[in-house]
């Protein structure tokens, strides 16, 4: 809605009443440089925002680690720390404040245009006509249906377990871990001393997951945090959440004049902010294509483009998120990956996505 006004386009916003509210308004997001410059210059103030110094990747092994600072990549930050709840409301003050975007409340029930999405149809029966509909109604998206774009890798099914910790010593660092059971994180909040520890279980090992969690839960943390728990002041276990989740993509992110964007295009584990990462990246380069084009070319190109995207994000996420249980794997990947240039590379690309648009030139 955002890169649309700026170019001048007048934008409905078409967004149900509680969507003002979010499970996740308590977890930070962990936000890459290249979408914060994006969100800044699309008007967002990010004040709020955590520079995030250290980002470490790690198995339990001490060869078998990825550490990257800002000063190997010669920036001031790797990324930014900021609170889901927050963003939420200043994206929802800065939507409020532009006259250019016309917030309808409402839910889509279908679409009208013989072939071609020219209009929308909610379900109160109210018609809103569009050049362009950007759909970014997230995994559940009612446009991706309604155009019949399936998602891929149906069967890929994981347990996303989070649970927020309080720590005695404030932290600045996102760190990622590859365990046999599957993946977890630590991601520390804007509060400085909170922080989320995130557990993504395989589906097979779901069920011993949760029964050693239940018996004994600070003997699953040291086993996966054997360091931080005597830095541990608080573990939040009422406050703790767990839901399933599903690696997802589509083979098409556009079709018969809609985009697809973020959950609604790819869905992945929730560790960090990928999906919203990617979803701001694939803004800015909607953005350079809405504003030197105006015609449905403009669709292919962009799909042409972050279709490559996607495809290799998807390849970086795998491999990272599978070298669990392959010593060898684990081990020559990430000693390779732990060369300073290779780092840089590494942090550039996986923080950035590969975006190259005019919103971040200067990134």
């Amino acid at each position: 809605a955002f890169a649309a006004h700026k170019l001048g386009y007048k934008v409905f916003l078409i967004d149900k009443h509680h969507r003002r509210s979010s499970r996740h308004i308590a977890k930070p997001l962990v936000i890459s440089l290249a979408t914060s410059v994006v969100l800044k210059r699309l008007g967002i103030d990010m004040d709020q925002a955590l520079p995030l110094k250290k980002v470490r990747l790690t198995v339990d092994s001490a060869l078998q680690s990825l550490v990257c600072t800002s000063d190997e990549v010669s920036k001031s930050a790797l990324g930014f720390l900021q609170n889901g709840g927050a963003l939420l409301q200043e994206l929802n003050e800065a939507v409020d404040a532009c006259q250019l975007i016309q917030r309808v409340e409402g839910a889509i029930e279908d679409y009208d245009g013989n072939g071609v999405v020219r209009s929308l149809i909610l379900k109160d029966g109210q018609r809103i006509d569009a050049t362009l509909v950007i759909a970014a109604d997230g995994k559940h998206s009612v446009i991706r249906q309604r155009l019949g774009i399936p998602w891929v890798d149906l069967s890929y099914q994981t347990l996303a377990y989070q649970l927020p910790v309080t720590f005695k010593r404030p932290l600045f660092q996102a760190e990622l871990r590859l365990l046999e059971i599957g993946s977890v994180a630590l991601i520390p909040a804007v509060k400085n001393i909170d922080g989320h520890m995130v557990w993504v279980i395989r589906s097979c090992q779901v069920d011993s997951f949760l029964a050693k969690l239940k018996s004994d839960g600070e003997q699953v943390i040291k086993a996966s945090w054997s360091e931080w728990l005597p830095e541990i002041h608080q573990i939040h276990w009422q406050q703790a959440r767990s839901y399933e989740c599903q690696r997802r993509y589509v083979t098409s992110l556009v079709k018969s004049g809609a985009v697809l964007l973020g959950d609604a295009a790819m869905t992945w584990e929730p560790l960090g902010a990928q999906m919203f990462n990617l979803a701001v990246s694939d803004i800015a380069a909607l953005y350079d294509d809405l504003d030197h084009r105006g015609d449905e070319s403009l669709l292919l190109d962009y799909q042409e483009k972050r279709l490559k995207v996607h495809h290799r994000l998807r390849s970086e996420l795998s491999l990272l998120s599978d070298l669990a249980g392959h010593d060898f794997g684990q081990s020559l990947t990430l000693m390779a990956m732990d060369m300073p240039l290779v780092k840089s590379i590494w942090m550039k690309r996986a923080m950035g996505f590969h975006t190259r648009s005019s919103l971040i030139k200067d990134w």
